[in-house]
Order: C-alpha cells, then structure tokens, then sequence
C-alpha cells in the first residue's frame, strides 16, 4: 500500500496532462477513475488496508489537478463521486 501510494497518485497526473494535451478525453480518464474506485471499494480487503494505513481515495487521486485539466464531464464525475469541488 506504501508504494501504491505514490504510485497511483503520479498515474493520475501524467493522466491529468494527457488531458489537458488534449490525449486524452474525460471519459477515458473517469473509466480509469471508475477502476481504481470499484476496486478499492468493493474489496473489503482492500478497503481494510487502506483504512489501517491512513490511505482514501482522496488522497490517492490528485482531484484538484483532475479538476483543472478535465472538462465538465470529469468535473461532475469528480464532484459526484470524490466530493471535487465543481468549477
């Protein structure tokens, strides 16, 4: 969990500037997104050694950087299922 922890947010970065390069659009990202969540949610293993090392989803994705490079479909999607505040 320690190395995904750097991992994963450092993924959703570079995914950010893809976006934002114009790579990548907000659906490729949020179907990036919607893995990471369903798995780390739906596994309740995964969700207990998450817990026990002080680690959310918040913390491993980068949402404000998502945010600003991603259009209003990522912001919604953002909003709705992480709390991102909603430009």
């Amino acid at each position: 969990v320690g190395m995904l922890s750097f991992i994963v947010p450092a993924y959703f970065l570079i995914l950010g500037r893809e976006l934002a390069s114009e790579n990548l659009t907000d659906r490729q990202v949020i179907k990036e997104l919607k893995f990471l969540i369903e798995n780390c949610t739906k596994d309740q293993t995964v969700e207990r050694i998450l817990e026990q090392q002080g680690v959310s989803l918040n913390n491993l994705i980068p949402i404000e950087s998502l945010i600003s490079a991603g259009g209003k479909t990522l912001q919604k999607f953002l909003h709705s299922e992480l709390g991102g505040s909603n430009h």
